[in-house]
Parts: structure tokens; sequence; C-alpha cells
């Protein structure tokens, strides 16, 4: 058996866990984001929702409105829930 090469193993193996992790990007908060201020939350939709979403957002901005996609969910789902009594 070849102990030299276990021992060899062995030690990178040691040496990569004693590595520090790599350093995280620090992003600093952008008052007024969504990203500081509303919770990040991923559901699935249909393909057909999801273009139709994509062309209605697409369209006012383009006609000069401040509006994404989370927006236009929000407002969706809060009406669906006011609808709902919840």
């Amino acid at each position: 058996m070849d102990f030299e090469n276990l021992v060899k193993q062995r030690e990178s193996k040691h040496q990569a866990v004693e590595q520090p992790e790599p350093a995280r990007r620090n992003r600093k908060q952008v008052e007024g984001s969504k990203r500081s201020s509303w919770k990040m939350r991923a559901w699935f939709v249909r393909p057909d929702t999801a273009s139709r979403l994509r062309a209605y957002v697409n369209r006012q901005q383009e006609a000069g409105e401040t509006i994404d996609a989370s927006d236009v969910v929000d407002e969706a789902i809060t009406a669906w829930l006011d609808e709902k009594g919840a």
C-alpha cells in the first residue's frame, strides 16, 4: 500500500479545510431600495403569465412609468388577498 500517497492526500484535504472563506461582497443598502425593505420570494408561474407580465411592465416603462414586475405582482397579490378576506 502506498502510504506516502495517502498521507499527501490527507494533508492536502486538511489544508483545504483550513483555507479561509472567500470574501463576500458587502453591498451598501440603498435608501428606498426594495432589497432593503421588501421580502424576496420566488414562485412558479406559467410561461404565458410570465410573458404577459414582462410585456405589460415593458409597455409601462416605455410610457415613462416607474414600475417593475415586483410592483405588479405585489399589487395583484394584495388585491387577491383583500378579495379573499385574508
